[in-house]
C-alpha cells in the first residue's frame, strides 16, 4: 500500500 501513500500526499499531504 506505498503507491496508496504516495498519490495521497502528493493530493493532500495532510498527516505527513
Amino acid at each position: 500500500m506505498l503507491e496508496l501513500q504516495t498519490w495521497k500526499k502528493t493530493k493532500h499531504h495532510k498527516t505527513a
